[in-house]
């Protein structure tokens, strides 16, 4: 019980500490550029490639892109073919990879009821 009474009060005083504190915030970034992309949910990712050439983001329907880091243009994307009446789905970023077969990325896409 003292422990966790220490510990409750340790959690008080961070708190009490952290709003009494003066917060500094970093200025407001600036927009180089803006691109429209199909939705996101949960799970998707905007995410940079290692090279830095490729900003690829991944979108709940399934589709991914590819975007110019530079000027946010839609190089590429890619969607599936569903299969039936089987509606597709993504909630995944992207991962990227080399090997044998050259460069690739991967992604998860799951298929559920239209």
């Amino acid at each position: 019980m003292n422990i966790m009474f220490t510990s409750c009060f340790k959690l008080l005083t961070l708190l009490v500490f952290v709003t009494n504190a003066q917060i500094s915030y970093l200025p407001v970034p600036l927009t180089i550029w803006n691109s429209s992309i199909p939705p996101l949910s949960d799970g998707n990712a905007v995410e940079l490639s290692p090279d830095g050439s490729l900003v690829v983001v991944t979108s709940s329907d399934a589709t991914i892109s590819g975007l110019n880091p530079s000027t946010g243009v839609v190089e590429w994307s890619f969607r599936p073919s569903p299969f039936g009446s089987f509606s597709l789905l993504c909630q995944s970023g992207a991962s990227f990879g080399s090997g044998g077969i050259g460069d690739y990325i991967v992604y998860g896409v799951t298929d559920g009821f239209a």
